[in-house]
């Protein structure tokens, strides 16, 4: 990483979603005293018709990001994990996973994380991802920089790292039980032509990738709320972010999602997974 103060604007529309940035980190911010209040608490957890758990600290946060971004934006369409979407006028649609790792919010783990993201039509072009109980964030807007701030320090620029090819790359990949067969079969021979892998790490792995400290993450599952946020910050660090298809991801999407350093190691990947 390295100091970011000699970075270009954005320009056209990233240079106007830019400018609403320090708007959404102060929203980050309230979300994040409400979520650590909440956490390690021994709230109830409750099952949603899927099966997956919710507490009262997924529907908080979001509801208070919902009313933040609706009233500083009032023509903007919304779509959330636990209260489903708001249409809106104009273009702009906010995406929003209040915890996204709420399994991990219930154990007790830290790796659990807020995502808000905003997409111009089919195209993210902005995201936030805070992990508040590891004091981390990183942010971005599409067409500029991908920024990283631990605890009290400045943002600072981050960047995926340089990897090309499987043989060198390290991967986090989805828990198998997630999957089908065949799926977490296509996931075990991808991990057999990386240089390492390991299983996990919800929206955190997307902000390693970002970081240089991983180079590939491989998803299944995903709602659009889930990987949309992440997009912007993938991106703008240098990385790539496609369905299991080569495709750009947008409202659409569907649940299979990699994401890599580099085109070139993505494409590699995408060759494994569909061979």
């Amino acid at each position: 990483m390295k100091d970011g103060a000699d970075q270009a604007a954005p320009s056209g529309v990233e240079s106007a979603v830019a400018g609403w940035l320090p708007v959404v980190l102060q929203f980050a911010d309230e979300a994040r005293g409400l979520s650590l209040a909440g956490f390690r608490q021994g709230g109830a957890v409750e099952r949603k018709a899927d099966g997956s758990p919710v507490t009262a600290v997924d529907r908080d946060v979001e509801a208070l990001l919902r009313s933040r971004l609706a009233r500083h934006w009032p023509s903007h369409g919304f779509v959330g994990e636990e209260s489903g979407r708001r249409q809106g006028q104009g273009g702009f649609t906010w995406y929003v996973d209040p915890v996204d790792g709420t399994r991990s919010f219930v154990c007790g783990v830290p790796l659990w994380g807020t995502l808000i993201g905003l997409l111009q039509g089919d195209r993210p072009v902005l995201g936030v991802l805070d992990m508040p109980a590891l004091d981390e964030r990183w942010h971005a807007v599409q067409g500029g920089a991908a920024w990283y701030c631990e605890g009290r320090t400045a943002p600072r620029v981050c960047s995926t790292s340089s990897c090309t090819e499987l043989a060198q790359a390290r991967a986090c990949l989805f828990e198998p039980e997630v999957a089908d067969v065949s799926t977490s079969a296509a996931a075990q021979r991808l991990a057999q032509h990386c240089a390492l892998s390991r299983r996990g790490g919800d929206c955190y792995a997307y902000g390693l990738l970002a970081s240089g400290c991983v180079d590939l993450v491989v998803e299944v599952g995903l709602a659009p709320y889930d990987v949309l946020p992440l997009v912007p910050i993938v991106e703008a660090a240098g990385g790539v972010v496609r369905d299991w298809h080569g495709r750009p991801l947008g409202p659409d999407m569907g649940p299979c999602v990699i994401a890599a350093a580099r085109e070139p190691l993505l494409e590699a990947a995408v060759a494994v997974l569909r061979d």
